[in-house]
């Protein structure tokens, strides 16, 4: 596929990542272009029950999005949630920011299937298409992000009974919290603006 003309590889990309970009407003906001853009560096991957996607102490540097499945957040020896279709977890993205590392380890309860993007990903989105970040910043809901939340996923009224029960065993419990991750910023939007603006003028300067 990376010998195809680049259209042509957008197209079936579109059509892999379709459910995705129809389903979360933070994807399906954005222009056709930045879609297809989008797809190209989006990566979808199924693991199986047990898996582990992070350890604790791991660097944090992708935003995974839940398709199918469920997944157990565990900090310390101890369940302090689960999370499942519709729910994002990982790492919010601030440009000059490099990973940092998870509070807690996440492992797949089920088989699981995710789309991730990956932070140097959209950073290069955002580079080309600077207007994505207002619908980025005010669309994207992190369920559970690793490397700042300190809080117990489950709410008050989880059972004790459940939480006990998939501190041991594999199951499909339906339990989902989710959080908005928002950060004070100055002005990333200009920040992508310039990014872009020297990338236009480097590209005249080699055509030349």
């Amino acid at each position: 596929m990376d010998k195809w003309p680049k259209p042509l590889r957008e197209d079936c990309f579109m059509y892999i990542h379709d459910s995705l970009l129809r389903r979360w407003p933070v994807l399906k906001g954005a222009s056709t272009g930045c879609q297809r853009a989008l797809c190209v560096r989006l990566q979808r991957f199924t693991l199986c029950p047990g898996d582990m996607i992070y350890h604790a102490g791991d660097c944090v540097g992708e935003i995974y999005f839940v398709i199918r499945g469920h997944v157990k957040v565990i900090k310390n020896t101890t369940l302090i949630g689960i999370l499942t279709s519709g729910d994002v977890f990982g790492e919010s993205f601030w440009p000059t920011r490099t990973g940092r590392k998870s509070k807690a380890s996440v492992q797949a309860i089920t088989y699981c299937e995710f789309e991730v993007l990956s932070h140097k990903s959209l950073n290069e989105i955002l580079i080309m298409f600077p207007d994505y970040w207002d619908i980025w910043t005010d669309k994207i809901k992190i369920s559970y992000e690793l490397s700042t939340n300190d809080n117990n996923v489950f709410t008050k009224d989880t059972p004790d009974e459940l939480v006990k029960y998939v501190e041991n065993e594999r199951t499909a419990a339906p339990i989902k919290v989710l959080k908005k991750i928002r950060e004070k910023v100055q002005d990333p939007k200009q920040y992508y603006y310039d990014l872009n603006a020297k990338k236009t003028v480097k590209n005249r300067t080699q055509g030349s």
